[in-house]
């Protein structure tokens, strides 16, 4: 909270037929990128409450500084590309993620993520 920059929520489906093994180690995946990606200032990313009616089954939400810190920073990291982007990219064995995914990011006036939040697993955090 505080923060006055860019917002960024994904929201996407994990397959139906993707083994839990798999699911594990990439929510694991998602939850390491802030660590990796400093422009990442507040986040969330989990699955929704009541997941099982909604087209969505995960979100990921971040807020940065500037839109400098999301197309660059955050797009262009090594381990966006290196690591995460198998699990997106159907093209890749690894790929667990439907292609068809909700993908927004506008200015902020303040920041709107917390510790407490919408997300049923995983994590929150707030650098400020």
């Amino acid at each position: 909270p505080g923060l006055v920059g860019v917002k960024r929520t994904l929201l996407f489906r994990v397959r139906a037929d993707t083994p839990q093994a798999a699911l594990e180690r990439f929510e694991r995946d998602m939850l390491a990128m802030p660590f990796f990606v400093p422009a990442i200032r507040n986040w969330c990313f989990g699955r929704p409450r009541g997941a099982g009616s909604n087209r969505w089954t995960h979100i990921w939400e971040q807020e940065f500084e500037s839109p400098d810190g999301l197309l660059n920073d955050y797009m262009a990291s090594p381990y966006h590309w290196g690591h995460i982007d198998a699990w997106y990219d159907p093209e890749c064995p690894q790929s667990i993620v439907d292609p068809a995914v909700a993908h927004v990011y506008c200015p902020e006036s303040e920041g709107v993520l917390s510790w407490s939040s919408s997300v049923a697993l995983g994590g929150c955090a707030s650098s400020n």
